[in-house]
């Protein structure tokens, strides 16, 4: 069965230092989870990897920091090559704000409030964080909350900016619907 997405599965990246990629099924279930690699390499061998499981991509946009603009501005380009690559790839990316989607799904920039989330929202979760190191665990749960976020809030609570992606992914399940009857 699919959800309002019209799609079984979604791929949710975290790409911070410490982030994760996953995939998940509209029935929560963990389908692939990963600690994410910003090497370009293995943004293409991880992309390459998902792009079988669906073409919906949601990806943590980059935000504006203060602290360091190299640091800003290599979070920018990544999620630049992100993006490009998954679109030529196939996927229907969209971004979405750190802030607007932590909003939505009341949590904060505490790192174990996301884990505890995570842990709460999906089953079995001790196995597989168990395979990661500690420090990253946060970057994990946080793919697994942005993949909850996807199917459980996205058609109803959009950004500004992804009204547009949510008509595009409505019309294009539409014309996927229509092609079924004809």
């Amino acid at each position: 069965m699919k959800n309002k997405l019209g799609v079984k599965s979604v791929v949710a990246i975290d790409p911070g230092k410490n982030g994760g990629i996953c995939v998940v099924s509209d029935k929560l279930k963990i389908l692939y989870l990963e600690q994410w690699n910003s090497e370009p390499e293995e943004i293409q061998r991880q992309l390459k990897l998902v792009r079988d499981f669906t073409d919906l991509l949601f990806l943590e946009s980059a935000i504006s920091m203060t602290t360091n603009r190299t640091v800003c501005n290599k979070l920018f380009y990544q999620n630049g090559y992100i993006v490009g690559y998954a679109e030529a790839l196939g996927f229907r990316v969209v971004s979405c704000s750190p802030r607007h989607w932590k909003n939505i799904m009341q949590l904060t920039s505490d790192k174990q409030l996301s884990i505890s989330k995570a842990k709460e929202i999906y089953d079995n979760t001790d196995k597989y964080f168990s395979k990661f190191p500690k420090k990253g665990l946060d970057g994990i749960a946080e793919a697994l909350l942005l993949a909850y976020y996807g199917y459980n809030y996205f058609v109803h609570y959009p950004e500004d900016g992804n009204i547009k992606v949510l008509y595009t992914i409505n019309y294009a399940n539409d014309l996927k619907y229509k092609d079924k009857i004809n």
